[in-house]
C-alpha cells in the first residue's frame, strides 16, 4: 500500500472569498489535527512492537472517529478551502502510516523502502477496519481537492503559465494517481473479505470524476488499467461492476 500527500501550498491559486462551510471546515480539520496528535502519541513504538492503539478501545475509536468522520463533508470546495483539507489529509496519513508501518521498524512513509512491503501488506489484513476508514477518508478528501483545483485551472487557465504552480499541479496530479493506484491494487491482497473491498467502492466510486478532470489523459488511463486487471482477476460480481464502472468514470470527466 501506497501513502501519499498530494502537495497544495506550492500551486498556491488562492482565488475567490472562503466558502459559506468555511468555518465549520475549519472546526472540524482543528479537531482532527488534534486528535492525530494525540494518536500519534498513543501509538508511539508501535513501529517496534507491531502493536498499534486499535479503534476497539473506546478512547481510540472517538480519536480515529475525530479524523476519519467524512459523512458530512461539503459536496463541493473552493481553492480558499485547501488549507484545512491538505491538513485534514496530513491528519488522516498520519494515522494511516502508523497502521501500515507497525512492525517495520518505520516510522515514516516517505522513507521506507520496499523491505518493509511484505509487512505493510500484512498490516492491511490485520488492521483492515482502521484502514478501511483511513482509505475512505483519504478518497473523499481527494476528491475535494480535485473538484476545487479543477475548477480553479477552468476559470482560470492562464494562471499555469507561471512554472511554480506549473510544477504544483504536477505533484498534486502524480499524488492524486498514486493514491488511486495504491488503494485499487491493495483490494486483492488475501486476507480482505469481499465485503471490506466492496465498502471501499463508494469513495473510489464517488472520486472518479472529479478525479478525470485533474489527472493527464496518461495517468487516467494508468489507474483505470490497474482497475480493470483487479476486475479481471477477482471472482466477486458486484466488485466487479464496481470497479469496472470506475474505470469507466476515469475516461469521462464530470459533467461529460
Amino acid at each position: 500500500m501506497r501513502l501519499t500527500l498530494a502537495s497544495l501550498a506550492v500551486l498556491a491559486l488562492a482565488l475567490g472569498a472562503p466558502a459559506a462551510h468555511a468555518a465549520t471546515l475549519a472546526d472540524t480539520v482543528a479537531a482532527a489535527h488534534a486528535a492525530a496528535d494525540q494518536f500519534v502519541a498513543l501509538a508511539q513504538g508501535s513501529d517496534a512492537s507491531g502493536k498499534p492503539p486499535r479503534a476497539s478501545d473506546p478512547a481510540v475509536g472517538r480519536l480515529l472517529d475525530a479524523v476519519f468522520d467524512v459523512r458530512d463533508l461539503p459536496a463541493d470546495a473552493t481553492v480558499a478551502d485547501m488549507g484545512p483539507v491538505s491538513d485534514w489529509l496530513t491528519s488522516a496519513n498520519r494515522i494511516g502510516q502508523v497502521y501500515v508501518l507497525a512492525g517495520t521498524g518505520q516510522t515514516d512513509a516517505a522513507k521506507a523502502g520496499a523491505d518493509v512491503s511484505d509487512q505493510a501488506n500484512r498490516n492491511m489484513v490485520a488492521y483492515a477496519p482502521e484502514l478501511g476508514r483511513y482509505m475512505d477518508t483519504e478518497m473523499g478528501l481527494l476528491r475535494l481537492e480535485s473538484q476545487a483545483v479543477a475548477d480553479a485551472i477552468a476559470q482560470h487557465p492562464e494562471l499555469l503559465s507561471d512554472p511554480t504552480r506549473a510544477k504544483g499541479l504536477a505533484d498534486i496530479r502524480q499524488g492524486l494517481a498514486d493514491a488511486m493506484t495504491g488503494m485499487v491494487t491493495s483490494l486483492p491482497l488475501d486476507g480482505l473479505t469481499d465485503s471490506w473491498r466492496e465498502a471501499r467502492m463508494p469513495a473510489l466510486l464517488g472520486l472518479a470524476p472529479q478525479a478525470a478532470r485533474l489527472l493527464t489523459p496518461d495517468q487516467a488511463a494508468g489507474v483505470a488499467a490497474q482497475a480493470k486487471e483487479v476486475a479481471g482477476a477477482t471472482g466477486d460480481p458486484t466488485l466487479k461492476g464496481e470497479l469496472t464502472a470506475f474505470a469507466a468514470s476515469l475516461s469521462r470527466p464530470a459533467g461529460s
